[in-house]
């Protein structure tokens, strides 16, 4: 008898139009699917991933969730429409670069990436 693969999936996260985002078993998945598999993923990547769905690993901090989910939305988007992985990539980096450089400048401004805000210095 041989061992059946069990879905990976922790818990739904949201819903991006069409895209189910997925926290997955992100230890699982490299340890039995695909030792390759990082912090997120999509299907034009991955192929192995439903088509209409985004995973996050469950090992990512929680605050990084939208970074990765607008990265995806980037690469899947570029990759189906054709552009090879490599050209999708870098166009997801650099969005993902720009908000994270936005988050941070938010969190200078009086307000945390997390939305809370920051106390006045005494």
């Amino acid at each position: 008898m041989t061992d059946a693969v069990k879905p990976p999936y922790v818990r739904k996260l949201a819903r991006r139009g069409d895209i189910q985002i997925w926290v997955v078993d992100g230890s699982y998945i490299r340890g039995h699917i695909d030792e390759e598999f990082t912090n997120f993923g999509q299907h034009y990547r991955y192929r192995y991933i439903p088509e209409n769905e985004f995973w996050l690993d469950n090992e990512a901090e929680h605050d990084e969730h939208r970074f990765f989910t607008d990265h995806l939305l980037i690469e899947h988007r570029l990759m189906a429409e054709g552009k090879s992985y490599g050209d999708a990539l870098v166009e997801a980096d650099k969005a993902e670069r720009r908000e994270r450089r936005g988050s941070l400048q938010q969190g200078a401004c009086g307000i945390e990436p997390s939305g809370v805000p920051v106390p006045a210095p005494s």
